[in-house]
């Protein structure tokens, strides 16, 4: 289905992104957040995650570009 072709296209692209750097970027990210929910920052918390949802959406843009250049 188209769904599912999307969905793999999309998994591509992230993985792209993560094998290009974004892995240690994303695991300080999530560190980050980990950080502020175990010392109860609910606050400190979401600015961490919405921090980290944004540069995933830049790493998957940058990738997403980067095969389209081909």
């Amino acid at each position: 289905t188209i769904y599912r072709r999307v969905i793999k296209e999309l998994h591509l692209f992230r993985l792209q992104g993560l094998y290009a750097g974004g892995a240690a970027l994303s695991n300080v990210e999530h560190r980050a957040m980990l950080a502020a929910i175990k010392s109860g920052e609910a606050d400190r918390a979401g600015e961490a995650m919405r921090r980290h949802v944004e540069a995933a959406q830049v790493r998957m843009r940058t990738a997403y570009q980067a095969v389209a250049a081909g």
